[in-house]
């Protein structure tokens, strides 16, 4: 290796130019001791990231964009920008101080039970639970609900809900009983 340090560049470009086969990326260590580092990074796997990551962004932010015209244009709204910002705040906080400490600390727990098979799809499944849940949660009260206009939340939304949450543990119950044949048919390890 030459004296000059290598740069992240200088080593994305060597594995980009060899035929991929195991062609490894090695990042600069931070040391002044030493040039490289001992972990390998693949450089597809961290162009494969960056287009997932820009095509989030392109697809959030047309999401965002489209809803920030919309709340602009709509009367009710535009007339009541107090409602809207104590809107957002409230579920800006209700996010960082309730639900984010719960996933958290249910994730945690799940994972000191579970085993490591188990923990990605209960874990999922869990979480999807508690989505599905938080976004029910109006329509299970019946907020907005009016007698003289029954068309109004009309469904049997428990029930909608308990359909939902079925399916998501039946698939996390499919997932696991995937993952346990597949680590049979490679055999112990």
């Amino acid at each position: 290796m030459s004296s000059r340090r290598r740069s992240g560049l200088d080593a994305a470009a060597d594995a980009s130019a060899d035929d991929g086969a195991g062609a490894a990326e090695v990042a600069p260590s931070s040391s002044p001791d030493h040039e490289t580092s001992a972990s390998p990074v693949r450089a597809h796997d961290r162009n494969d990231a960056g287009a997932w990551f820009w095509g989030g962004v392109v697809v959030g932010g047309t999401v965002m964009v489209g809803a920030t015209i919309g709340l602009t244009r709509d009367v009710w709204l535009r007339d009541r920008p107090g409602d809207v910002g104590l809107w957002v705040l409230g579920t800006a906080l209700v996010h960082d101080l309730v639900l984010a400490p719960t996933v958290t600390l249910v994730g945690l727990a799940l994972a000191r039970v579970l085993p490591e098979p188990a923990r990605g799809p209960v874990r999922g499944a869990a979480a999807l639970t508690g989505i599905l849940v938080l976004f029910a949660y109006p329509l299970l009260r019946g907020f907005g609900r009016r007698a003289a206009n029954p068309s109004i939340l009309p469904l049997d939304y428990g029930r909608g809900l308990a359909v939902l949450v079925g399916v998501v543990w039946a698939v996390a119950v499919v997932l696991l009983g995937w993952r346990r044949w597949a680590r049979g048919r490679r055999g112990p390890s």
